[in-house]
């Protein structure tokens, strides 16, 4: 007697390239691991449009990245920056923020690139007239962090927020002493600021524009320029990715393609102290052993 339970196995061994464990036909390829990528919104950096990127120049960098990584599929998901930090230490996906800073704490969570953007360095903004802040300025330097600390102005931050080590570490020190508020949204620091709750402000310049009582200046002993990075979950996975990226960017010329993201918003004095920016990072870092690497 025929045994059609056996015919009807070889033939379906045969449509899929042999047994179970054997090779997968071309109609059953594996799919593509998929990054997640993710950020909050960011004025000119990641525009938000009913609810979900729709542009900025981090977006179309990040864009332009994964236009070159065909091995993977992309998505894209708008998140606060508290949640990206919770996503980013989750190992069941991988996740990968495309707007963050680096510091030695996230350095030990986080598999980091090369620096993918250049952002103007952190300034001080506070009301005209306010004595906490005004007695701590160095005339034709800036914001004097130790004198600030030595007085009783307060100052705020977006939790989770991270700056650089010196901001950070003036930072955790005023949190210390009582004197730093912290709040989940820009809103509400510059509602603080505006309300005198807060003395002290510290963020880009490009935030405290258009804010017409409000006074900035530099910050002594603050680089001109924060180096942006991709960061990405600390698995296997995420290691692969950075590396990728690391790649792509070490095929760039010194001033890389990307970077006309941002430069062509910028005015033409602007856009040549940036791009001179990246030429100077790449002449004195060698792209495959910067220790700015995750």
């Amino acid at each position: 007697m025929i045994c059609f339970r056996r015919i009807a196995f070889v033939i379906i061994a045969g449509l899929f390239g042999g047994v179970a464990g054997g090779p997968v036909g071309q109609g059953f390829a594996a799919d593509k691991p998929v990054i997640h990528w993710i950020s909050g919104p960011i004025p000119e950096a990641v525009i938000e449009e009913n609810g979900q990127m729709s542009g900025g120049f981090l977006f179309e960098t990040v864009r332009w990245f994964a236009s070159r990584m065909p091995g993977y599929t992309h998505r894209y998901q708008l998140v606060p920056l508290k949640r990206t930090h919770q996503l980013l230490q989750n190992a069941d996906r991988i996740y990968c923020g495309f707007s963050l800073l680096r510091n030695a704490a996230r350095a030990r969570l986080y598999h980091f690139s090369e620096p993918i953007h250049w952002a103007q360095g952190f300034r001080a903004g506070y009301r005209a007239g306010n004595e906490d802040v005004e007695h701590s300025l160095i005339e034709g330097k800036g914001l004097d962090m130790a004198q600030f600390l030595a007085g009783t102005g307060k100052a705020g931050r977006i939790l989770g927020r991270s700056y650089n080590p010196q901001l950070d570490l003036f930072l955790e020190e005023l949190k210390g002493q009582g004197r730093l508020l912290e709040v989940p949204e820009q809103a509400g620091l510059m509602e603080m600021l505006g309300r005198d709750r807060i003395d002290l402000l510290i963020d880009y310049p490009r935030m405290f524009l258009g804010t017409e009582k409000l006074s900035t200046v530099s910050v002594i002993g603050v680089k001109p320029y924060n180096a942006i990075h991709f960061a990405c979950a600390m698995t296997t996975e995420g290691r692969a990715v950075i590396d990728r990226v690391d790649g792509i960017i070490a095929d760039e010329p010194a001033l890389p393609g990307y970077a006309a993201f941002r430069l062509r918003m910028l005015p033409p004095d602007h856009a040549r102290a940036l791009a001179d920016q990246f030429v100077r990072y790449r002449e004195d870092n060698n792209p495959q052993s910067s220790d700015e690497a995750g």
